[in-house]
């Protein structure tokens, strides 16, 4: 069984089981995985199940589903990988590694898999699940974390300020306009 740990920026936290279903993660209601962080679309990413192997695909977001720093469209999940988008982390977790993981995926014969249950999603405090205590932690601490949320909030900050300097050269270039228009 596989599972996502996830951290938004607000410092929620929770999990899903991967049974199969798609996980969508975004904004919108019907998302698994929901943030109310602007920077992720309503309907972001998806995590789906093929060839017995866990994908996550990127829905044409506006800022990119990123695996392990690296923008993707498409990607296979391995254990361990961290997903980020927006202020929203996640990690792949694959609970029962196999002993050498395979060439070619699509080579391999699957099993008969069982009607898949739907998603179940759970807070992650530690308690009752000592197993992944702290996982979340181990990938991304919440001071990275803390330290991600500032850099945004900064480049947020720079993106004001152009807006606001943009508006103030319309302005002037209005009032030339218009005093040039006054004028013939």
């Amino acid at each position: 069984m596989a599972k996502l740990l996830f951290r938004d920026g607000q410092g929620r936290e929770g999990a899903v089981d991967l049974t199969g279903e798609p996980v969508y993660i975004g904004r919108a209601v019907e998302c698994v995985v929901r943030t109310d962080d602007a920077m992720v679309s309503r309907r972001h990413s998806v995590v789906t199940l093929e060839q017995g192997r866990f994908w996550i695909e990127d829905l044409g977001s506006s800022n990119g589903t990123h695996v392990n720093d690296l923008v993707v469209k498409k990607q296979v999940l391995n254990h361990n990988d961290v997903i980020r988008c927006g202020s929203l982390f996640l990690r792949y977790i694959e609970e029962e590694m196999p002993a050498e993981p395979p060439a070619r995926p699509e080579a391999k014969p699957q099993p008969k898999a069982r009607p898949p249950a739907p998603a179940q999603v759970a807070p992650v405090d530690g308690v009752g699940d000592p197993g992944y205590q702290g996982a979340l932690d181990t990938v991304l601490p919440k001071a990275a974390h803390e330290k991600q949320m500032k850099e945004l909030a900064a480049e947020l900050q720079e993106a004001r300020a152009e807006v606001s300097r943009m508006r103030a050269v319309l302005k002037d270039l209005q009032k030339v306009l218009i005093r040039a228009l006054k004028e013939d």
